[in-house]
């Protein structure tokens, strides 16, 4: 009866152990990847200083006066950048509030 007990004890001991092994190799494991991520955060190029953009800068290619254009009836595939109209684009400025 007592050999049983013993054994038992054993056993969850056994597996205690086993399970401290597993929350030690988590919290490794999570303070590793916390160094590699703050790490990799300040390795990170800084941007420079931006200047805003303009809508000559949106890179849509524009339609030219006297350019001639390509009229394809049902499907195809057209290798040429002439576009006529690429939807409203316009600019809001961002006013600041200073406050209530």
């Amino acid at each position: 009866m007592v050999a049983r007990h013993i054994r038992r004890l054993k056993i969850l001991l056994a597996a205690t152990k086993s399970t401290e092994m597993i929350r030690m190799f988590y919290l490794i494991f999570m303070i590793i990847m916390l160094v590699v991520s703050v790490a990799m955060y300040a390795s990170m190029p800084r941007p420079k200083g931006l200047s805003p953009q303009s809508l000559t800068d949106s890179g849509v290619p524009t339609a030219e006066d006297g350019r001639d254009m390509c009229i394809v009836f049902g499907e195809g595939w057209i290798d040429d950048n002439n576009v006529i109209n690429y939807g409203g684009l316009y600019t809001t400025a961002i006013k600041a509030s200073g406050g209530k």
